[in-house]
């Protein structure tokens, strides 16, 4: 009878660790000994630890497998902030210490307005659109008069 074998997370860190270390131990032995290898070993052995790196970045930031929970954030965003934030599918997730994450988001900020009437403006230095400010400078004039 086949019964599945679950992988203890610890132990999978500690391999990766272990992986990493090794791809640090090769440059370091590239860079102490220079004469040994030659510009390709050097190349290689630079572009495997970049590809390890890469590889747990997005493991770490955007496969459900290896952080359950981080599809859960995704999907809750909404409930925070009445459809003022967007969320994609794959956005990061970062997970600290307490409950809770930061998610990374999509948020529309509205252009300037009018002070007065709301129309859109073209410049967030100009507070009012041009029939508001001649509105507003009528009454001053009618105001001295």
């Amino acid at each position: 009878m086949a019964t599945d074998i679950e992988t203890d997370p610890q132990q999978e860190k500690a391999e990766r660790i272990k992986n990493l270390q090794g791809h640090v131990e090769m440059l370091l032995a590239l860079a102490e000994r220079p004469a040994l290898f030659d510009q390709g070993a050097w190349e290689a052995a630079d572009a495997d630890l970049r590809l390890f790196l890469k590889q747990e970045f997005e493991r770490h930031h955007t496969d459900p497998e290896a952080r359950p929970t981080n599809n859960w954030y995704r999907e809750n965003v909404s409930r925070l902030s009445d459809g003022d934030l967007e969320c994609d599918e794959n956005a990061l997730v970062s997970r600290g210490d307490e409950n809770g994450a930061y998610v990374q988001t999509w948020a529309w900020v509205p252009g300037p307005e009018c002070a007065d009437c709301d129309k859109p403006m073209p410049d967030d230095k100009i507070k009012r659109c041009p029939e508001c400010q001649e509105l507003e400078d009528e009454c001053q004039r009618e105001m001295r008069a």
